[in-house]
């Protein structure tokens, strides 16, 4: 592992070149097409941070590995990755914006805004398709005492059928946030109820991901390993910290925690994540 601050990055994006030489067919073995399912989580994250599409966006890469084994690819989080590798392409697509004469920007500008509200209702729809299928797979417990209610935000916590549904909703609002934030950032002419209702369904989301927390770091404490729960907690202190000064010390502690609790290498990897992602 690299020990430069975006290496992991670096190291997804070379797999992710030498699948690409390879072409999806070649991921239609099992064991290849385990080994693909297991890094897409990362190679997605490392064009994210580094700000470009991923071939895991393309048709080809959504279907042709799963061809043989086409029940792997009901998974709900396989389907759920789908979605979110759409998602770094939107971010070069802003960059560009500034390169451009008003009028077009105006119009490059409102397609992005329909790409990223598009992307935004498929996560809706997957996340009422799976918990329509699933119904018992959240549960709510209440929360007894003042402190445990962080700031009085929320007066209940999630428990999960499992730590895959958990990692599930928690993605989800992460991609949630992520698109909020971007549709905010792009240089429109939004109307306050526009932002006010975006500042909100962040605001939700960010408070979702800190309801499952307890229950991710239960399963950890069982000896669980979760690659997929750094990124969501970064982006609910983005939204949450500054406002609710005690949920951003309590999401920042348990930031470092994490970054602290990785030898060497691997905690240089979340910082940088956190810096980056």
């Amino acid at each position: 592992m690299s020990e430069r601050e975006l290496g992991w990055a670096r190291h997804a994006l070379g797999f992710e070149r030498l699948m690409e030489i390879r072409g999806p067919a070649a991921f239609m073995s099992l064991p290849e097409l385990m080994i693909m399912e297991r890094t897409r989580a990362s190679i997605i994250l490392a064009c994210h941070a580094y700000r470009r599409p991923t071939i895991l966006s393309r048709p080809e890469w959504k279907t042709v590995p799963w061809m043989l084994y086409p029940e792997r690819k009901k998974n709900p989080m396989q389907t759920l990755l789908d979605i979110y590798a759409d998602c770094p392409a939107l971010l070069p697509a802003k960059d560009s914006l500034a390169s451009y004469e008003a009028e077009v920007t105006s119009k490059k500008c409102a397609e992005l805004i329909e790409v990223a509200q598009n992307i935004i209702k498929r996560v809706q729809q997957f996340e009422d398709n799976w918990k329509r299928e699933s119904p018992d797979l959240i549960e709510e417990v209440p929360l007894t005492t003042v402190a445990e209610r962080r700031g009085a935000l929320w007066t209940s916590n999630l428990q999960y059928r499992s730590l895959a549904d958990a990692d599930i909703n928690m993605m989800c609002n992460a991609i949630r946030i992520l698109l909020f934030r971007y549709l905010s950032n792009l240089p429109w002419s939004w109307s306050p109820q526009e932002e006010e209702s975006t500042t909100d369904q962040c605001t939700s989301s960010a408070i979702t991901i800190c309801r499952s927390i307890d229950y991710e770091l239960q399963e950890i404490r069982k000896g669980a390993s979760n690659h997929l729960l750094y990124w969501p907690l970064k982006v609910a202190f983005e939204v949450l910290g500054t406002k609710h000064p005690d949920i951003g010390t309590w999401l920042n502690r348990l930031l470092t925690d994490m970054e602290a609790g990785w030898s060497g290498k691997m905690g240089h990897i979340l910082q940088g994540m956190r810096r980056n992602v």
